[in-house]
């Protein structure tokens, strides 16, 4: 019973990994030509350390 559980769970890996079916999921093939950069938030700011509170970072 060991050994059919094995073949199977064998047979079952090989096959979810075979990626000659999957085709391409973005049909767009954008080529950028220029990037621009916008500055946000610009200050004079030192961060001596970072600490994790829940979901906020200070």
């Amino acid at each position: 019973m060991r050994n059919v559980f094995l073949i199977v769970l064998a047979v079952t890996f090989l096959t979810s990994c075979k990626t000659a079916g999957y085709k391409d999921l973005s049909p767009d093939k954008t080529v950028f030509k220029t990037v621009s950069i916008d500055t946000l938030f610009q200050d004079n700011i030192s961060i001596r350390a970072i600490s994790v509170d829940g979901n906020k970072i200070w």
